[in-house]
């Protein structure tokens, strides 16, 4: 049984959440369902980022507290942006030589390209290459807070907690650059009574929970407080329940969480690409399934987890150098 089998469950039903609902638009059903799921799977995303760093937070405390925040952000830059960059500048590479080939006149701005490479469009209020990279500005921005709140958790501030989260709310329902603050929170929720229980309900019932969160937000969701009651439902329910231990289960979802990333952001530009040609569906489907598997999986291994380790090493030097500034601090006493 994995440890975070379920985690791993909800990461893998929500990239393949976004992938169903993006896949749909391309049909021209346009008011169907998944579309209102892809959404949802992106607060799911929120829910479960959020949490998992608390996680990795943890491991990286016990090494050193003095040097939390710098490290945890150097791990997540490395992390996030190498994989990121290369797919807005393939986007962007591709919408060149497609009006290129096509003779028509393009231009991109040059604020909209570095928006996307920095993830700062939703600062900027710039569109987003590829489309799907419109929650990765959110994502980031919630880091810069993540290590506090992860202190407030720590030392079981709870007041200051509950605080935060109704701050969180009342941002977000004025302030479009806090809209998933409340997402987010719910990841940090979940990871507060973490442990505090023993998981009470059996496996079965988690996926039976995560699909009827989302046949509640297919009937009556809108963004908004939708999202917000959603990702609470996720973030409440999660450490209530034992780890799915079905094997085929534990290591699909598994398999699908770690390459989530690159289905994530490549999934939209190869949709694009593959249905804009003029082919039979048939070999429409058999060339996306290919490309929808290969890709992420070369692209897990030959940029992100290169670029990962090289967050790792950094990360390591900042904790020992600052090992080595306590050590003669305490020898010059």
């Amino acid at each position: 049984m994995e440890e975070y089998a379920n985690l791993d469950l909800l990461r893998a039903l929500a990239v393949l959440a976004v992938f169903s609902g993006h896949l749909v638009l391309h049909t021209g059903l346009r008011n169907h369902g998944l579309v209102k799921l892809a959404h949802l799977g992106v607060v799911a995303f929120f829910v479960h980022t959020s949490l998992v760093l608390m996680f990795s937070l943890e491991r990286l405390v016990a090494d050193s507290e003095r040097t939390l925040a710098a490290r945890f952000y150097v791990r997540r830059a490395f992390r996030i942006y190498p994989l990121s960059i290369f797919a807005v500048l393939s986007v962007f590479l591709f919408e060149a030589l497609h009006h290129q080939l096509h003779g028509a006149f393009w231009s991109r701005p040059v604020e909209s390209l570095l928006s996307n490479l920095l993830l700062i469009q939703n600062l900027t209020h710039s569109g987003s290459l590829p489309a799907p990279l419109w929650s990765l500005p959110f994502e980031v921005q919630m880091y810069l807070v993540l290590p506090v709140l992860f202190i407030l958790v720590r030392e079981s501030r709870i007041f200051t907690l509950a605080s935060a989260y109704v701050i969180g709310l009342l941002l977000a329902s004025r302030f479009e650059v806090a809209q998933y603050v409340p997402c987010f929170y719910a990841g940090i929720i979940a990871y507060a009574m973490w442990g505090k229980t023993p998981p009470r309900f059996h496996e079965m019932w988690w996926p039976v929970i995560i699909c009827s969160v989302g046949a509640a937000y297919w009937a009556f969701g809108q963004q908004g407080r939708a999202d917000w009651i959603a990702a609470s439902l996720l973030g409440l329910a999660v450490p209530f329940f034992r780890q799915i231990c079905w094997r085929p289960g534990v290591i699909t979802a598994k398999l699908v969480a770690r390459y989530s990333y690159g289905i994530y952001l490549s999934h939209s530009l190869l949709i694009s690409f593959i249905f804009g040609r003029h082919w039979s569906i048939g070999l429409k489907v058999a060339v996306l399934v290919i490309l929808a598997v290969s890709v992420p999986v070369v692209a897990y291994h030959t940029l992100e987890i290169p670029m990962i380790r090289v967050g790792q090493t950094l990360e390591k030097n900042i904790r020992v150098n600052a090992s080595r500034g306590v050590a003669e601090d305490l020898r010059s006493c």
